[in-house]
Parts: C-alpha cells; structure tokens; sequence
C-alpha cells in the first residue's frame, strides 16, 4: 500500500486516477480515490456483447497514453488488466483511467527489473521466464487487453467466442503455461489486415516489442489508430485471475 501511495502522490495524468486523501486508524489505512461511476473495463466488457470500433480504439489510445507518461517517468505498472481500467461513468464507454499501483516500481538508472510479479494471462513471457525486465513488460500486458478488444474474427471464432482471457485453460498453471509460450491464436486470413506495428505487441522478445513514444502522446494515438485498421471490434469476456508475486526480489 505503501508503495501505491508513493507511485500516486507523484503521478499526474488524466488517464490516471487520482488519490486525493490517506486517513490513518490504529487499525487502518483507507485511501481517499476519486470516484469512478463506471465500473471496471472488466465489467463494462461483461455487460457489452459487443464493442464499436471506434470504442475500442479509443479504449486503447487513451491507455496506451497513460503507459507512455508512466514509462516516461520509469515507472513500469507491471498488473495492467481490465480489472485495474476504471471508467469514469456509466454512460461512457471511452473515459479510461489506470488504477491499482500495487505492483508499480520506479526503475533505477538503467537496472532492469527482476521480481516476478503480475497477474496470469497478461504477464510478459520475459517475467514468466525468470528473465529480466522493464517497462516493455507493460507492452505486452497491454496486448492482452487489446486481443480482448478485439472482435472474434481478430483469431479462431469458437476458440474466441468461448474465452474467458487472451490464455484459456482450466487452471492457473495451464494459464501460465501458455502465457509464458505466448500462445495466441490468430485468424490467418483477417490477421493480415492488422497493422505490424499493432501485431508488434505480442511478441516475445520485448527488444522487438513495439512501445508508446516517450516524448508525447502522438505516437501512442497513432499506433492505436493502426489497430483499427482491420477487422471489426467486439468483445466477449468473462473473468481474469489474480495477481500475485511470484517469487525472487526486485
């Protein structure tokens, strides 16, 4: 907790929630946060069959801005998911902010990060392999959330239709298994049509994995853009893991 409120206290973006007040008991910590009216992006994505494309565009500008400030600032998320994506209000579908700075961690100098930490399904292979990371590690957690995004023609329609994460299998072990191969299923025919800058997420060598620019917020918007370039968005999603540490220190 301690750390969130130290991540938060030097943060300010628009797409990141705010934490406004600390009150302390002889029992308690109780964060004071701005209210969220919407929901999770989790739950909006439970109660939505379907997403327009514009909308998930949008969804994955506006997260891919808040992941470049942090970056900027060497700050790595490191449990970016749907379930720490909170929207604003009920009636919006587009006004995002990141949430749950847990797991965040300011990176010292150029020392690469070593903790296994993250939630299973949306963890970098590199993190899962025991190598080290950075903020690329972010990156990908991203793509895991834009495959959710999008539409059941993006990869294999049964397989699609019937996925509870971007990694479906029947426990946490089986999840991580193949979140660690990287194993995503992509429609042959459609996956030509997506831009290579957005399919550069997914890959497993985050020396090669495609990242928000540093500078300014242009380059995430227009990566973002080229996602949309292809087929059609929907999304049908049911729930996620939890995070957790690993094991190892850093």
């Amino acid at each position: 907790m301690l750390n969130e409120i130290r991540t938060l206290n030097s943060v300010r973006h628009d797409r990141i929630i705010r934490l406004y007040d600390i009150y302390e008991t002889e029992r308690h910590i109780n964060l004071v946060f701005e209210h969220m009216g919407g929901g999770t992006l989790l739950q909006r994505l439970r109660d939505k069959a379907e997403l327009p494309e514009q909308t998930a565009i949008a969804i994955f500008v506006r997260m891919m801005q808040a992941v470049g400030y942090l970056h900027g600032m060497r700050i790595v998320h490191r449990d970016l998911k749907p379930d720490n994506i909170f929207l604003e209000s009920a009636t919006s579908d587009t006004e995002i902010k990141l949430a749950d700075f847990g797991l965040a961690v300011r990176m010292a100098g150029f020392e690469p990060l070593r903790l296994k930490c993250g939630t299973p399904g949306y963890m970098a292979p590199e993190i899962l392999c025991g190598e080290t990371y950075d903020e690329k590690a972010d990156i990908y957690s991203c793509g895991a959330i834009l495959y959710l995004l999008y539409p059941p023609r993006w990869c294999d329609r049964t397989i699609r239709l019937t996925s509870k994460a971007p990694f479906e299998a029947p426990t946490t072990r089986d999840v991580l298994e193949k979140n660690q191969a990287n194993n995503l299923t992509f429609d042959t025919e459609h996956i030509r049509q997506v831009h290579p800058e957005c399919t550069s997420i997914y890959l497993v060598s985050p020396s090669v994995r495609a990242r928000p620019d540093r500078s300014d917020d242009a380059h995430s918007s227009q990566q973002a853009t080229h996602c949309g370039r292809g087929p059609r968005l929907s999304s049908t999603v049911e729930g996620h893991g939890a995070a957790r540490p690993l094991g190892d220190s850093g």
